[in-house]
């Protein structure tokens, strides 16, 4: 989070483009960014460690249908043929996984951690699509960053990293990859992508990945 935060930071004043918003926009951009990215991959991986990838993955599909629900039930919008179709299409890439590995042990704290992971995420997902705040990707990614930065802190200075891995060539590759594709390209990809094409669409593209 540190890290992305001052690359958006350098690569914004490079652009010369302002970082500046209002404080109170500051604060609900951070908060979404605690939930959506922190929150969410902390759930995601205890829920990992009690159950396995194959279940996570079968809940998570569930993630389109959840917001199909929520656009119906709370935006009021009308179900159409295409977003049936397209969250039937992405149930077949997870089941491509379960058919293959199978469900394995199943865990109740598991199953509460990703359901949990998943209502983080869907907040996460609207709190970009529906916001009024005028402001580019990159700029909302940055102060969600800012926000995990803030949360996570504690949790580093508890459990600070060891010199000895950092020298690790291998583990170095992984951070950078952590950090340059998964941390800051795949979420302003995504935030811009909720906007243009809408939630339910975006994560259902999502599910596409195992096919």
């Amino acid at each position: 989070s540190l890290c992305g935060m001052l690359i958006l930071a350098f690569t914004n004043i490079i652009q010369m483009k302002s970082l500046r918003i209002t404080r109170s926009d500051a604060v609900f951009i951070m908060i979404a960014g605690v939930l959506g990215i922190a929150f969410y991959q902390v759930l995601l991986n205890l829920a990992i460690d009690l159950t396995n990838g194959v279940i996570c993955a079968v809940i998570t599909a569930l993630i389109p249908a959840m917001c199909l629900i929520t656009d119906i039930g709370i935006f009021k919008r009308s179900l159409n043929l295409f977003s049936f179709i397209s969250i039937l299409l992405s149930f077949i890439g997870v089941l491509m996984i379960v058919s293959l590995s199978g469900l394995g042990e199943l865990h109740p704290g598991g199953y509460l951690m990703i359901f949990a992971a998943n209502s983080v995420w869907i907040y996460y997902c609207y709190f970009n699509s529906r916001r009024p705040i005028s402001a580019t990707s990159s700029v909302f990614l940055f102060y969600q960053l800012v926000g995990c930065t803030i949360v996570l802190t504690p949790y580093m200075l508890i459990n600070p990293l060891k010199v000895s891995v950092l020298a690790d060539a291998d583990v170095m590759w992984r951070l950078a990859y952590l950090v340059f594709l998964h941390g800051l390209l795949v979420y302003v990809l995504f935030i811009y992508a909720v906007r243009v094409l809408g939630v339910v669409v975006t994560n259902i593209s999502v599910n596409l990945i195992p096919i």
